[in-house]
């Protein structure tokens, strides 16, 4: 009876595969990429606020990182009504700081400090009127640092979950959007 029980249920089994390829379909993330020529760095005009991340205060002004995109100067002299000067626009930034005139960033993997260059860097009115000049850039300065691995755009950040694989041939990874994935390779 035994034996007969465990034909069955092999039968039963072998009966049920398929030569149909299996396709696994899952919510995941992304990445969204820019050429290389709009990877570039300069001062904009203001513009709305996207996914925010760090934020600097040097008086009278708030810098706001917008994740993988630049940083925001929004001038905070009356923090009831603050006003948004301009736009530094840093694509693949995640983390910034400035001292004494200068700003020190990463752009994706790279280091970079900027001279804020008709600023006054101890006077009231350093983003009034200000321009930026690459000073010192040292290359894939982040790109081997485990913890900062969101910062090159390799994985998406804050997240655990299924994602489409980066493909260097396709651009710079500036941000990551939720979709929906067929068959993916990665996985955190």
């Amino acid at each position: 009876m035994k034996k007969l029980l465990l034909f069955l249920f092999a039968f039963s089994t072998v009966g049920c595969l398929s030569d149909d390829p299996i396709t696994l379909e899952v919510d995941g993330m992304k990445p969204v990429y820019i050429s290389d020529e709009e990877n570039f760095v300069a001062v904009q005009g203001p513009r709305e606020f996207g996914s925010l991340g760090k934020i600097v205060y040097t008086a009278p002004y708030l810098l706001i990182n917008e994740r993988f995109k630049g940083i925001h100067i929004v001038d905070n002299t009356n923090p009831a009504d603050p006003i948004k000067l301009s736009f530094i626009n840093i694509p693949g930034n995640t983390d910034f700081t400035i001292k004494s005139g200068y700003l020190y960033a990463n752009h994706g993997s790279d280091f970079k400090a900027f001279l804020l260059s008709g600023a006054e860097p101890s006077g009231l009115e350093i983003f009034a009127n200000f321009e930026i000049e690459e000073t010192c850039e040292i290359p894939s300065f982040f790109a081997g640092d485990e913890l900062s691995s969101d910062a090159n755009g390799m994985f998406p950040p804050n997240y655990t979950g299924f994602f489409e694989c980066v493909d260097s041939s396709k651009g710079f990874v500036i941000n990551w959007e939720e979709t929906r994935l067929f068959d993916p390779e990665c996985r955190i």
